[in-house]
């Protein structure tokens, strides 16, 4: 489970619709993403909850750089967050976490976001399995090291989520996820982005990459 901060944002979030239904009579077809406000998370029991403008959590300012003087790494309070809806293709569909650094110094990402599925009470029922690629996309070369990016202010970096629309076995529905919790790589606080998705094999998330494709391929 994600752990942590949950921190709240008030950005308009994309929704996606990944696939509208999950039957064994129909298939399901994807539509656009339409912009909705992106709902609160709780807060941890130990740490009041933080409202904070436009995908950007916390407001305080962020340190400059690591203990040593060197790039530091990137935390919410550098960040804004984003979602944003990618291809789609033989049974999966994807989309994007982008995140975009507003401070004033440079910091670094590399490795992993977390990301949590929440059902329609926000409650978490599955973890992205972490994979350095997937149907759809990913790091070029599996087998390496996730890139570390390092983002001055207004760079963007993206990491690439994936899953499948056709129902496992002889099921004939899945479950529908309402929102994804996500925690950059080495923190331990958390945003909540909305999008509505089909569960039927959980999700997958590949590592962090420079730019907005959340690929390195394809």
């Amino acid at each position: 489970m994600v752990r942590g901060t949950l921190l709240t944002t008030s950005l308009a979030a994309l929704t996606l619709v990944a696939f509208a239904g999950c039957s064994g009579s129909s298939k399901p077809k994807a539509s656009g993403p339409s912009v909705q406000p992106a709902s609160a998370a709780p807060s941890a029991p130990s740490t009041p909850g933080v409202q904070a403008p436009g995908g950007q959590a916390p407001s305080s300012q962020a340190p400059p750089g690591g203990a040593n003087g060197g790039t530091g790494e990137c935390t919410v309070a550098h960040l804004n967050l984003a979602l944003v809806q990618s291809g789609a293709a033989a049974g999966h569909y994807g989309f994007v976490l982008v995140f975009r650094h507003d401070q004033t110094t440079t910091c670094r990402l590399q490795g992993y976001p977390g990301v949590a599925a929440l059902d329609e009470n926000g409650a978490q029922v599955a973890q992205a399995r972490r994979t350095p690629s997937g149907y759809l996309g990913g790091l070029r070369d599996p087998s390496g090291q996730p890139p570390a990016v390092d983002l001055a202010p207004g760079g963007v970096a993206s990491a690439l989520v994936e899953g499948a629309n056709v129902p496992p076995g002889g099921a004939s529905t899945c479950p529908v996820y309402k929102g994804v919790l996500v925690t950059p790589p080495d923190e331990t606080h958390s945003v909540r982005l909305d999008v509505t998705a089909n569960g039927c094999s959980g999700l997958e998330v590949h590592p962090v990459v420079p730019g907005e494709r959340g690929s390195q391929v394809g």
